[in-house]
């Protein structure tokens, strides 16, 4: 499955990578579920179903707390390009997270279904958890924050 690294990180905390959209609207399904779609300007669509947690589910809609049931991206033709599931939510700390996320790539023919089994926070971390070891002829230099210059 093809995502970037910070797409895999919004996935697994049960968010969706939002396109640049022109044109939104949202309107209820038959099945409990709200469903936004946003059109890009040059076409590309995603549809995005969010589920009423089932304690509000007859609360005002300003009073419901809602979770993302699935995101859907639409290539410009209308064809499907990919779409992720997320299932079985709980809590984590002061968040609902997806314990599961069912992903379907259809551009490369692929899928992917991630289980986490156990979501921990504020756990310590071991000093070496992010320590590299340079390869063979790799010159190492450490650059502190103060000598970078920002992007203009």
């Amino acid at each position: 499955v093809a995502l970037s690294s910070s797409e895999v990180a919004s996935v697994l905390l049960g968010e969706a990578p939002l396109i640049t959209a022109e044109h939104e609207s949202l309107r209820c399904s038959g099945d409990g579920l709200y469903v936004l779609e946003r059109t890009a300007p040059d076409g590309t669509r995603e549809q995005l179903e969010l589920r009423v947690d089932a304690a509000d589910v007859k609360a005002p809609p300003e009073r419901q707390r809602l979770y993302l049931a699935s995101a859907t991206l639409f290539g410009q033709g209308g064809r499907p390009l990919y779409r992720v599931r997320y299932e079985d939510y709980r809590r984590v700390g002061q968040a609902q997270l997806p314990h599961t996320v069912r992903i379907d790539d259809y551009g490369n023919d692929s899928d992917a279904l991630l289980r986490l089994s156990d979501v921990a926070v504020d756990v310590p971390v071991p000093g070496e958890a992010f320590v590299q070891t340079p390869g063979a002829g790799l010159k190492v230099e450490e650059l502190g924050c103060e000598q970078v210059d920002s992007p203009r």
